[in-house]
């Protein structure tokens, strides 16, 4: 619920991000290069650790392979990760209707939220 809600706007803030994007065009066409940046300084800091990072475009999310570090699955293993780490993760198998169309040892990352 709470991946659809975070993707889903209330009408004001459509009209307002209409407006930015009428009269500063160029917001929004900086923010590909934003996140970008985010991303690989994000990656640098995971390259060392047992994650398998997977490519990433047009997004502000990276997604993890974490089948090196446990046989957990996606839900149980981003519950560990708050318990022993203190770090949050999605579990991808949350943005699926199906369930059987997803990889179980997949992580999303939040990361550029400042």
């Amino acid at each position: 619920m709470h991946q659809y809600l975070t993707f889903c706007t209330f009408n004001p803030a459509q009209w307002a991000f209409a407006d930015v994007l009428e009269h500063d065009p160029q917001h929004y066409l900086d923010l590909p290069a934003f996140y970008q940046q985010k991303r690989d300084a994000f990656r640098m800091l995971l390259a060392p650790s047992k994650f398998k990072l997977l490519p990433v475009r047009g997004a502000y999310f990276q997604v993890v392979d974490y089948s090196a570090i446990s046989d957990k699955d996606d839900l149980n293993f981003c519950e560990w990760l708050i318990h022993e780490a203190g770090v949050a993760a999605i579990a991808t198998f949350l943005g699926y209707a199906d369930s059987k169309s997803f990889q179980d040892d997949l992580l999303e990352h939040l990361h550029c939220v400042e």
